[in-house]
């Protein structure tokens, strides 16, 4: 069970260093360098400056696993595949440098022989069966999923094998021709969609713990050894028993091994190793810490926990493990220059004079070098400092007396080596808030999003176009007349049941409108429906007609259409340190469309917190400030306002354009000359709160309102707000629209991008629902501030913040602790972000005032007290404070028990709950109507409608009717919207063998039902082979089947049946067919054309094969 192997002896001596910087600056090495610090947090510290100034290094990183001793959580995939693949690559390296901290090392590790079981190289060509790579990967620890999303996963579909190893930035998709692999191809997370091909791939297990079957067994036998009878009733051992796995398990890890060993046992023997000082101490420290948390998990009874010493080493023997550990001092191998010293250079303490300092440094005889950790930091320097420092490689900047290099380096030091020299960091003397560093085309449609089904469940209510709301109950096969399809089936009132086949699941929509236990039921009879239907048709003329003056206005404004300079916008471009999503491509492409229209633009740009939004207001910012005219933007809160100022400032700073903040950090006289100075178009840009669009404000030629979080503004705001949309262009940033502006987007009165896709490696929070437990939140706490993290705490209520503070204080005495709100003096408040934001303190108790755009991406959980009072929209704004950075995020929603709060606030929090993942802000805004209802969409008298039809339907109604109004003609839903039959005399399905799970299939008919362009149903069939192979020919005929209904559609064509004999069609009133030439054909061919009353036309044509069936029929109406 887990006995430790036995280490080799080292031949190097162990080397002591006093802090990181010292090596980071000094670092000299030759063949392997091993360098390990007290903490998790600082070791991640150690690699980023490695990266900066190590750059001729290969650094290879071992993290901790960021839990808590005995955490009931796994660590984050990304993490365990960093773990494995240092493990992997460290064991046969002859130079480079290694770091990691005690923390990560602490523990027991599966031994080299379990790697290697499991290790895989795969080329093309090679013959290796499906099959059997599919029952290598289940031993090799990898998930059987449905689809690819993290590390250690792999999926089957056919003849494709999607598999994301751990050593891989990306996932890899394996095209088998029999049992040979074809091609492998990486592929896209998001879009499931192949990329580029690559000739070989290596697999390495996908987890820590031997999930194979032998592992499993070495489990049990080791689990009975340890517990005895009680081991059966132990929750884990029946759940890997059962095949499954449970979190937390690698603090099950030892039990899965016959033997155990040491990171030291994975490091070359002629590794040399130097340890931060201290680490003794911090090695009791901690194991204590592992002693607590194995007394407190114990005490909680359910799962018991392995005994520290079964799963970390000893303090002595971890010492033993070390080369000389005995030793005070460094070693005589040392990894520096034993008469280099280093000391921190003391920055002036008042902000205006350290730009000062900064100059007299550079003029001095003392050789500097100034690391930038930005193009932006670097020229906003430059723009305050008459500066022309040469710009070159830390590694080769001795060869002058100063200069300058991008590079993540926060502190200064002075060096006294056989020379002096200064290491500078810009950050230090400009003392301002980097711009968001969080974030790393093909457009989205927002009614695919509204409608979507991938949320749906059992008892979901949904709508019929033409029998009304109804409730899901999931998908069936029936045959009929010996032809088998897949039908939807519809629960409606009094038991009434609809089968709905696959082929028509364009007439259903995902209800939205009230909560899901108050939606209508109705009948099957359809009385109920119509009446519903008529009403709500009442309402949308009137709404319709209001709509309508907006968009008139709009229209009739003519503005100067802003004339692009594209070669001075790709060099703005790219001072944007990452690779744009292809959502924001998408959004920029839109924006710059729009502004070069003489309309004024109104777009909304919707995306998620933390994905980009601010880099499409940076860009369309500079493209109208660069072409001669003023930008606004205004914003919600004052320190939103700060920020992005320092934003702006940072990235414009290359550029002749003048940017100036309005606030109330401002003075009356600072205010009255700004003002001044805009309206003699001095200024360019100017950022600002709500007195943005007070009356005394006057621009000398406005050309571009930003708003972020229009929702957040009062009903004055809004009012002088939608004075300005007739004759500006207007582009709104938001992570959650409120329903009437979704309403006006997707009703086309009103722009709408939407950014859907996350920078890469970001997670999702994890959302933990609690009551205010201490035990929980110094869980919390530790799990953060242990990887170096921050904490946001927020208690939304000024009166009792110092009770609160000091209760945390006393409860967590060791934290630095501060607390901000919005009653604080300006000056305050600005001081206190600042210094959370440069990590000068670890917990920030605060109020809502965090609510919109603070970003700190160190600062990765977030506690919300009393969250039952807030909306949905208020706490997924809250939530993204977090996760703005690669390290797995934590929400704590601390609510009292249920019967201490409102039934919609029970509501609100299950809805939350149920919504996880990336990129799921829109979603918010139509789930935040069903529980309020839906009179904040266009005013109360409308929610009646709306709740009765649902909001997917009435937007349609309400957008045929502006179209009708738009074009003077009459209003025609019914025939728009109504169901056409197509029945070629085959099955049209998704067979369960090539898509065997029963939601996916479900959510691939409606977007295959969705499709509205010929071009859009390829692209579809593109997709479906690329992720599950070649298409069976159910799903070639379902693919037929839906480009038939578009040209049916076109034609007023509500009923085409097809067998091998004839094809019968049933013509709606208004159809399009050209009468003089159907009569024509008739006449000709009286045998083959035949007319049954007005509206049934037969063709008689024998055609056995399906697809020449399903060609003439096109070809048939195509001719039409």
């Amino acid at each position: 069970m887990g006995k430790l192997m036995v280490t080799k002896s080292r031949q190097q001596s162990l080397a002591l260093f006093n802090h990181i910087d010292e090596v980071a600056l000094l670092v000299r090495t030759a063949g392997v360098q091993v360098f390990m610090t007290k903490t998790a947090a600082e070791a991640a510290h150690l690699q980023r400056l490695l990266q900066t100034t190590a750059t001729s290094q290969t650094i290879y990183y071992f993290p901790d696993w960021e839990t808590l001793p005995y955490d009931r959580y796994s660590p984050s995939p990304n993490i365990i595949a960093e773990r494995l693949d240092t493990l992997y690559c460290i064991r046969d390296l002859t130079a480079g440098i290694v770091v990691t901290s005690i923390d990560a090392v602490l523990s027991r590790l599966c031994p080299p022989n379990y790697l290697d079981a499991h290790a895989l190289l795969i080329s093309i060509g090679d013959e290796l069966p499906i099959d059997t790579l599919v029952e290598r990967l289940t031993q090799a620890s990898f998930a059987h999923v449905n689809q690819v999303t993290e590390r250690g996963q792999f999926s089957r579909r056919g003849g494709l094998l999607d598999v994301f190893p751990p050593g891989s930035k990306f996932p890899i998709r394996l095209d088998y021709f029999d049992n040979d692999i074809e091609t492998i191809r990486i592929f896209d997370v998001k879009t499931q969609r192949s990329a580029a091909t690559i000739e070989r791939v290596e697999l390495i297990p996908g987890r820590e713990v031997d999930l194979s079957d032998a592992g499993r067994i070495c489990f049990r036998q080791s689990m009975r050894q340890l517990l005895g009878d009680k081991a059966e009733h132990h929750p884990v051992y029946k759940r890997i028993s059962d095949g499954g796995v449970v979190g937390g398990l690698e603090y099950y890890l030892p039990l899965f091994f016959d033997e155990t060993v040491s990171f030291f046992d994975y490091l070359p023997k002629q590794a040399s190793i130097a340890v931060e000082r201290g680490y003794k101490s911090y090695l009791s420290e901690r194991l204590r810490v592992v002693q607590n948390r194995y007394q407190r998990t114990l005490g909680m009874g359910g799962s018991e926990p392995l005994a520290p010493d079964i799963l970390y080493f000893p303090p002595a023997q971890w010492l033993s493990l070390l080369p000389h550990s005995g030793q005070d001092k460094a070693g005589d191998d040392k990894f520096k220059d034993s008469d280099t010293k280093i000391s921190r250079l003391k920055i002036h303490p008042e902000p205006d004079r350290r730009l000062a300092q900064l100059s007299r440094l550079i003029q001095g005889k003392t050789p500097l070098y100034l690391f930038c950790q930005s193009r932006g930091q670097q020229q906003h320097l430059y723009d305050r400092l008459p500066l022309d420092l040469p710009e070159m490689d830390f590694a080769d900047w001795d060869k002058h007396q100063h200069a300058v290099g991008i590079g993540f380096f926060p502190r200064s030091w002075l060096v006294d080596a056989q020379k002096k020299y200064y290491l500078l960091s810009a950050g230090e003397f400009l003392s301002t808030l980097s711009a968001d560093d969080s974030i790393d085309a093909t457009e989205v449609d927002p009614k695919s999003i509204i409608d979507d089904l991938s949320q749906i469940e059992i008892g979901t209510p949904v709508v019929h176009n033409e029998h009304g709301v109804g409730r899901y109950q999931g998908l069936e096969c029936i045959e009929l007349d010996g032809e088998t399809n897949e039908y939807i089936t519809i629960l409606y009132a009094d038991n009434g049941k609809l089968f709905i086949p696959v082929t028509s699941l364009d007439m259903i929509t995902r209800y939205t409108g009230a909560a899901p236990e108050h939606a209508p039921l109705h009948g099957l009879d359809g009385k109920q429906w119509e009446k519903a239907k008529a009403k709500a048709k009442e309402k949308i003329h009137d709404t319709a007609a209001e709509l309508l003056e907006i968009y008139a206005k709009r229209a009739k404004a003519t503005g100067d259409a802003i004339r692009i300079d594209q070669e001075e916008l790709t060099t703005f471009s790219e001072g944007f340190s990452f690779n744009p999503t292809p959502d924001q491509l998408q959004t920029f492409k839109q924006v710059y469309q729009d502004l070069q229209q003489p309309q004024p633009m109104d777009r909304i740009v919707c995306g998620d917190v933390g994905f980009g939004k601010t880099e499409v207001a940076l860009r369309a910012a500079f493209a109208v400030a660069n072409a001669g005219k003023q930008v606004a933007v205004l914003v919600p809160t004052t320190l939103l306002a700060e920020q992005h100022l320092k934003n702006f400032e940072d990235r414009f700073s290359p550029f002749p354009i003048n940017i100036a903040g309005l606030s109330r950090f401002k003075t009356g006289k600072q205010q009255k000359a700004i003002l001044q100075a805009l309206e003699r178009g001095q200024i360019d840009i100017i950022i600002g709160t709500h007195r943005l669009i007070q009356k005394d404000i006057q621009f000398a030629d406005l050309g571009l309102v930003i708003i972020d979080e229009e929702h957040k503004f009062g009903v004055k705001q809004k009012e002088n707000l939608k004075k300005m949309r007739s004759d500006v262009n207007i582009l709104t940033l938001t992570a959650t629209p409120i329903p009437r502006t979704l309403s006006m987007s997707l009703s086309g009165l009103r722009d709408l991008s939407i950014i859907a896709s996350p920078p890469p490696k970001r997670t999702a929070v994890e959302t933990i629902f609690t009551d205010f437990d201490e035990e929980v939140i110094a869980e919390g706490i530790a799990r953060e501030t242990a990887r170096g993290g921050q904490v946001y705490f927020l208690h939304n209520d000024v009166a009792t913040m110092s009770h609160m503070r000091n209760r945390l204080e006393k409860r967590f005495p060791t934290l630095a602790i501060r607390h901000a709100h919005g009653q604080m003096r300006e000056k305050e408040l600005e001081q206190i972000m600042l210094d959370f934001h440069q990590q000068h303190f670890d917990l920030l108790l605060t109020t809502t005032i965090v609510e919109s755009g603070i970003d700190n991406p160190n600062a990765n959980t977030i506690f919300i007290n009393r969250a039952d009072k807030f909306g949905l929209a208020q706490l997924h704004q809250l939530r993204g404070r977090v996760g703005r950075s690669t390290h797995q995020a934590y929400a704590y929603l601390m609510v009292p028990g249920e019967s201490l709060i409102s039934r919609d606030a029970q509501k609100r929090l299950s809805a939350f709950a149920a919504l996880k993942g990336l990129g799921i802000g829109f979603m918010l805004a139509s789930q935040d109507m069903e529980i309020r209802g839906a009179g904040e969409l266009l005013g109360d008298n409308q929610s009646g409608q709306i709740t009765e039809i649902g909001f997917s339907l009435f937007n349609e109604m309400l957008e045929e009717t502006v179209d009708a109004m738009k074009n003077n003609r009459e209003v025609d839903f019914d025939s728009k919207h109504s169901d056409i039959d197509i029945d070629i005399g085959v099955p049209a399905l998704i067979p369960e063998n090539y898509v065997y799970d029963v939601h996916s299939r479900l959510v691939l008919y409606k977007r295959i039902a969705s499709c509205r362009q010929t071009a859009q149903l390829d692209q579809l069939q593109i997709e479906l082979i690329d992720r599950f192979g070649s298409l069976p020919s159910a799903v070639k005929v379902l693919f037929l089947v839906f480009e038939i209904k578009l040209l049916a559609r076109e034609l007023g064509v509500a009923k085409l049946v097809a067998d091998e004999d004839s094809i019968t069609l049933t013509l709606a009133k208004n159809h399009q067919l050209d009468g003089e030439k159907l009569i024509g054909l008739i006449q000709q061919n009286p045998m083959q054309y035949q007319l049954k009353g007005a509206d049934k036309l037969t063709i008689i044509k024998a055609i056995d094969d399906w697809q020449q069936r399903g060609m003439f029929i096109k070809q048939w109406l195509s001719g039409f």
